[in-house]
């Protein structure tokens, strides 16, 4: 993500999840307005994972202006600031094993207290330097980061009979990325509006800038494009069914500049100084996902409650299933009250490990063709649970909180426990109609 600013991967896809959950929209059954209106909303996120690991506070702003029956305008903006600790890709030393690529004999890395960035970057064949240190060999090697983010989007919702087309425009501005997108979105309401059809495309023109701690010494780029296709469906009054399919790719720079691998046969430094050299992910990114949700309200009890199943899979080898159950409690005529609870399993990269064979140097013939020590790659499983309160405290003004909790393991058996993450996520706000 110093700034280990690779936030847009690994802080800001984290905290994205939220805002989809947590973002403007009320509940059903709740405290909808009648009609579309006029408004503006505000929210501030807390995120902060345990031991001394990275923290985001954002503040989040939201504006809405009907500018015509056919015409809906919306912006947001979001100011993320970020600092903590994150791992940087070499396993502790008490489980590196070093072998001489002459000789074959294997001896124990348990000596080793600081990793140097010393290695060829993948991309640009540049050497960047930089050195961290640890404590004990049991201790997991992270670097200190700190950088703001700011981010936005734009959009136009354009209304013609039973058709809407929505183009927006968002962009996104750290101190090492940068990120241009442009969407166009389309829903055709059929069937006395029961059904709604929905196809969409996006394009991203990222740019990666280096900075201090990377292995990048050259702006590299990366380009995705993302197509969707869905369906809604209203099954009864109290049920409404959604499937989605998204087909997506990424080309270009694909690596996080700030992760390094340690291969077994790289000569140490020092008798306690190992070398680190930039990860090297394909080029070529290919994904698809498939969404099935379905909201069933429960009338007797005023309260409305939502299944989804996500299935993913990637060019990388990465399967993953996502599971997620919310239930929306209406009490009395003006507080809603949603815990929710989601797991998350994936299976790791293809090209994953915590340490490889060879060295890029001097035995580059035993060096895999892509390799990376990034555990978000590994297998491993999530688990989110918490619960958002949403007040009207008059017909123009909302207030909502909530809190969640996120949980990280790994399942491999062989990467730290201590890359894993558990974070809380607080987050308040508002928002008013005019």
């Amino acid at each position: 993500m110093a700034k280990n600013s690779w936030c847009e991967q690994r802080v800001a896809a984290t905290l994205n999840r939220w805002r989809r959950r947590l973002r403007w929209g009320l509940p059903l059954l709740a405290l909808a307005r009648a009609h579309a209106e006029d408004q503006a909303g505000y929210r501030h996120e807390y995120y902060q994972e345990h031991d001394g690991r990275i923290r985001v506070n954002s503040d989040v702003f939201l504006v809405q202006k009907i500018a015509a029956p056919w015409l809906e305008l919306k912006a947001d903006f979001t100011c993320d600031a970020i600092a903590g600790a994150t791992p940087i890709g070499a396993p502790p030393a008490n489980t590196i094993t070093l072998r001489d690529a002459a000789t074959g004999v294997v001896t124990s890395g348990s000596t080793i207290r600081s990793y140097r960035k010393a290695g060829i970057d993948a991309m640009s064949g540049a050497s960047p330097g930089g050195t961290v240190t640890v404590r004990s060999a049991s201790e997991l090697p992270t670097a200190q980061i700190t950088d703001d983010r700011y981010a936005g989007n734009v959009s136009a919702a354009i209304s013609v009979g039973a058709h809407q087309f929505t183009p927006q425009v968002s962009y996104s501005d750290e101190t090492d990325y940068k990120s241009i997108g442009l969407a166009l979105n389309y829903a055709w309401a059929l069937n006395q509006k029961n059904t709604t059809l929905v196809a969409g495309y996006a394009h991203a023109f990222d740019k990666i800038v280096p900075n201090s701690g990377t292995f990048l010494q050259q702006t590299r780029h990366k380009d995705s494009d993302e197509v969707l296709l869905g369906v809604s469906q209203i099954l009864t009054p109290q049920t409404v069914v959604a499937v989605n399919f998204t087909l997506g790719q990424s080309s270009g720079y694909l690596n996080d500049p700030y992760k390094g691998v340690l291969f077994e046969s790289t000569p140490l430094i020092s008798a306690t100084e190992a070398a680190l050299y930039s990860e090297k992910r394909p080029e070529h990114r290919e994904k698809v996902l498939a969404l099935l949700s379905l909201t069933q309200a429960v009338s007797p009890v005023h309260a409305s409650v939502e299944g989804s199943y996500r299935l993913y899979y990637d060019s990388f080898d990465i399967l993953a299933h996502t599971l997620g159950l919310t239930w929306r409690q209406k009490i009395g005529d003006r507080l809603v009250v949603a815990p929710l609870f989601r797991y998350y399993r994936q299976t790791a990269a293809s090209f994953y490990d915590t340490q490889f064979t060879g060295d890029p140097v001097v035995a580059a013939a035993l060096v895999p063709t892509y390799y990376s020590s990034d555990y978000r790659l590994s297998e491993s499983h999530t688990f989110t649970y918490g619960v958002q309160v949403t007040v009207k405290a008059l017909d123009w003004l909302s207030f909502d909180a909530a809190y969640y909790r996120y949980e990280m393991h790994g399942l491999d058996g062989k990467t730290a426990d201590a890359n894993y993450p558990t974070a809380d996520v607080v987050s308040f706000g508002g928002r008013v109609w005019f």
